[in-house]
């Protein structure tokens, strides 16, 4: 019986796959039904390709400028709008509103607005903070972590920092580190507005979105606390482990502060601390 057993568990893994394609295929039409008035000029991401190289390489020549704002602008609004009218096909499950063909696309614009960024070659009156509010309330990790690092090359002022921390409670858990290493960075001469974001990122830490907590306290790399900064966020923390409810979560966060503790020469000792 177990040649029959195994020869079935393949035919429905197989039929699994066919459905996820299906479902992937049917979406992928939807969207380019409504990128119909997208200028068409801007090349499209290749999946096994994902470097600054490959961004070059099709972006080569022409830059392709404004058809690259025009995809964030429209697929902005129209993923906040309905998806860009890709939906879950009932009869198919496999779907992910915040992963779609969709976010793809739009990640892929703004990797190759924030290469021209890099390179100082975005230029004026292109990309606007406006449109970079649009895309920081896409629920899509990576669209949030673009967003975040393109917003200093239009300038960062007290104004912009306040605008930033807005989206602080819908910022995705994975973008969090970058979404505040990159605020603490751009502010770490403007001690006013570094109190803000500290401020923000402790009250964060005072709460209770344990998976967020925890997000932050393993990538405490890319924040770069001070250590009186470390000193503050591991207080913040402190609450954890003094609720029965999620004390159990408290090893795996203790864990993940003493590695960077010990790393920077601070307090290895986190339930002393607290």
């Amino acid at each position: 019986m177990k040649y029959p057993l195994l020869i079935i568990l393949a035919v429905l893994i197989g039929l699994a796959f066919q459905l996820r394609n299906h479902a992937t295929q049917t979406n992928e039409q939807s969207l380019q039904r409504t990128l119909a008035g997208i200028p068409t000029a801007m090349p499209e991401p290749e999946e096994s390709k994902d470097s600054g190289d490959a961004l070059d390489s099709a972006f080569s020549g022409d830059p392709k400028l404004n058809q690259a704002i025009a995809t964030v602008r429209e697929l902005s609004e129209c993923l906040a709008k309905d998806l860009c009218g890709q939906k879950r096909d009932p009869e198919h499950p496999y779907f992910d509103p915040h992963h779609t063909g969709a976010h793809r696309k739009l990640n892929h614009a703004l990797k190759f607005l924030k290469a021209l960024a890099d390179e100082d070659k975005l230029g004026l009156n292109s990309l606007t903070k406006e449109d970079l509010k649009k895309t920081l309330a896409v629920q899509n990790e990576d669209t949030q972590i673009l967003s975040v690092q393109l917003w200093p090359h239009l300038g960062l002022k007290t104004a912009d920092v306040e605008e930033l921390l807005k989206h602080a409670d819908t910022m995705m858990e994975r973008a969090l580190p970058q979404y505040y290493g990159t605020l603490l960075k751009e502010t770490a001469h403007v001690p006013d507005d570094k109190r803000q974001v500290m401020s923000s990122l402790n009250r964060l830490l005072e709460g209770d979105k344990i998976n967020s907590i925890y997000e932050v306290a393993a990538h405490l790399q890319m924040i770069h606390p001070s250590k009186d900064d470390f000193r503050d966020l591991v207080q913040s923390v402190c609450h954890i482990q003094k609720d029965p409810q999620v004390e159990h979560n408290w090893k795996m966060i203790r864990y993940q502060l003493q590695i960077y503790s010990r790393a920077h020469g601070y307090e290895a000792n986190i339930d002393a601390a607290c």
